[in-house]
Parts: structure tokens; sequence; C-alpha cells
């Protein structure tokens, strides 16, 4: 079946309807697992997960990925997912 924009639908026992652009993914974001939709950037699935702090770092299966590479570098299902802040003492 196909909608006015073209994406291709199925639905399912319970109802849902998934569309070929709305696929979700699992992946894990400082050890609890979250459902994002697929084919996401690193500063799409910040955006997403509404993260507001300046000045943190972040890992994808603990490999660090620079603010440079953020648009380039796709989330991908199961990717372990680390955001770190910087901690402050003295």
């Amino acid at each position: 079946m196909h909608s006015q924009a073209g994406a291709w639908e199925r639905e399912v026992s319970s109802n849902v309807i998934f569309t070929q652009e709305n696929q979700m993914i699992k992946v894990s974001v400082n050890g609890k697992i979250k459902e994002i939709e697929e084919n996401l950037n690193v500063k799409q699935l910040i955006e997403a997960l509404e993260y507001k702090q300046k000045g943190f770092a972040l890992a994808i299966n603990t490999t660090f990925v620079s603010i440079k590479s953020y648009e380039e570098t796709i989330i991908r299902d199961g990717d372990k997912i680390d955001i770190l802040a910087p901690v402050q003492g003295g």
C-alpha cells in the first residue's frame, strides 16, 4: 500500500502502522535502552533526546565522536552510546 508521500506502509496485528521513514531501532544511552528512529545522525539523536547540557563528550561503542563528525555519524541498531558530562571538583 502506498501513501501520497510514497512511503511503504504495512499494518501489524496490533494495528500499529510503520512507514519506511519511521522504522525504530534500539540503542543503549548511558546504560538505558531507548527506541529511536533509524538513520538518525548524532546531532539528530541529541535533539531527539532533548539533551541540553553544554560541554559534553559522546562515544559510540566506546569510540569518541568529535563534534565535527556529528552530522555524518549515523546511529545503528544496538549501538552503545555514552554521553559524558564534565565533572567539577576540588
